[in-house]
């Protein structure tokens, strides 16, 4: 892609991202009335839960993208790869979506010395993963805990996607060598896989703390955010799946609740997710404060 190309793509999904943002708010505005109670008699411990696995999932994710890279011959110590994923955590809210994974990338490059090549490749291989792994488990869930009309069709559709970006993938890596480490990409997929896994149960624990959604289950909760957060994904105009997911989750209104709530519960748990990582960041920066004052002591 061309310097101007990317920057108005780049554009592009920063515009979208605020107008998907400006609509979900309009939208829960206007059903203000149908969400007030929302949040009456929630169960606390389910979103104080929800918000701790959220955080805890961020080190088997950096796990997983270390893996990748040993994978591709960029070989680093796992501390290394859990202190720039999580120092830079904060990367993740500004707008475009893209600058956590881009200022991982510059640490590989300033301190593993990764060439451009290597870092495309594992640009290409994280999101592959996590996209198929994502598509794929979705799929899998929406028809065998969420049996429905709508299920199959929506099922069949993720399948299709996955096989698509599978291919289009395959096409792209042919021309990187050598090939990525089996076992190291195999290790990743696993970890990824249950990143997908565990999100999905943060959500459900979310969800059915909610006052008028207690009494959906886990596994109909956490197959609808599966189908919803990996569209999200996939769909490369939308930064963090913002719009996107949340017209999907409507759409399948797990445990048949209506859209405005669909669409406020996973903007609540986005919400949670933000202050799950704010935490994980705090807590990983006074972690590294005591270790240097210790070692400082000694």
């Amino acid at each position: 892609m061309s310097e101007r190309n990317r920057l108005a793509f780049g554009l592009a999904r920063r515009l979208f991202a605020l107008l998907a943002i400006a609509a979900i708010a309009a939208y829960l505005c206007l059903h203000r009335d149908q969400l007030a109670g929302l949040l009456q008699q929630a169960r606390v411990s389910n979103l104080v839960l929800a918000g701790v696995l959220f955080a805890l999932l961020h080190l088997i994710i950096a796990a997983g993208y270390w893996s990748v890279q040993a994978a591709v011959g960029v070989h680093r110590p796992l501390s290394s790869a859990l202190d720039s994923y999580i120092t830079r955590l904060p990367a993740r809210y500004i707008p475009g979506g893209v600058w956590h994974a881009f200022s991982r990338y510059l640490d590989l490059h300033e301190r593993q010395q990764a060439d451009k090549r290597s870092l495309l490749r594992v640009f290409l291989l994280e999101n592959g993963i996590v996209g198929a792994t994502g598509l794929a488990l979705a799929a899998l869930a929406l028809v065998s805990v969420q049996p429905a009309e709508h299920s199959y069709p929506a099922a069949a559709g993720l399948a299709a996607m996955l096989l698509a970006g599978l291919l289009v993938l395959a096409l792209v890596m042919r021309g990187l060598h050598p090939r990525p480490a089996p076992r190291a990409l195999g290790v990743a997929i696993v970890l990824l896989s249950l990143n997908w896994l565990g999100v999905a149960l943060a959500f459900a624990l979310f969800f059915s703390g909610l006052a008028t959604t207690s009494t959906c289950s886990l596994s109909v909760a956490g197959a609808s955010y599966l189908a919803a957060a990996s569209l999200g994904f996939v769909a490369v105009f939308a930064p963090q799946g913002w719009g996107v997911a949340e017209f999907v989750l409507a759409l399948l209104h797990p445990c048949a609740v209506s859209a405005p709530v669909a669409v406020a519960a996973l903007t609540g748990f986005r919400i949670v997710g933000a202050l799950a990582d704010s935490a994980l960041f705090v807590s990983w920066r006074v972690l590294h404060a005591l270790r240097r004052s210790g070692a400082a002591q000694d």
